[in-house]
Parts: C-alpha cells; sequence; structure tokens
C-alpha cells in the first residue's frame, strides 16, 4: 500500500481523522494541516481528494510514496 502524506492550508482538528478514512492529522503550522497514512489504492486517494474539496479545504500537495523506495510522486498546487 502506497503511503500518503497530503497538506491543506486550513487548520483540521486531529480528532476528525475517521472523517479522512482514518489518516493521521497533524498540525504544522497556524494555517497548514498534515494528513498522512497509507491508501489501499489510487481510487481510495481519489475519493479522499474530492472529500477535502467538497469541504472547501485548498490543497497545497500530496505526496505519494512507495515506503520502501521513498516518494514517487509529488503533486503540488
Amino acid at each position: 500500500m502506497p503511503f500518503i502524506e497530503i497538506h491543506v492550508k486550513e487548520r483540521l482538528d486531529p480528532s476528525r481523522s475517521d472523517w479522512f478514512q482514518g489518516m493521521k492529522i497533524e498540525a504544522i503550522s497556524p494555517d497548514e494541516t498534515r494528513l498522512s497514512g497509507e491508501m489501499p489504492d489510487r481510487s481510495a486517494l481519489y475519493g479522499l481528494i474530492a472529500a477535502l474539496s467538497s469541504l472547501g479545504l485548498t490543497l497545497i500537495s500530496v505526496d505519494v510514496a512507495d515506503q520502501c523506495r521513498g516518494p514517487e510522486t509529488h503533486l503540488s498546487n
């Protein structure tokens, strides 16, 4: 399973992890949050990105990594 790291501009409540497919939620700064964790496949990732978008959150970046080899893909806004 690929490891995903997503940064959004807004601050999210870490207790809402269940809203985001169990991703770990960490405040990076007062106005930036990192969501991280494993995704079973790309369709799950796209679903998570759609959920973030439907909440009106500003996507900063998406990193997809194979845990063994390091970063594979980096998508930035």
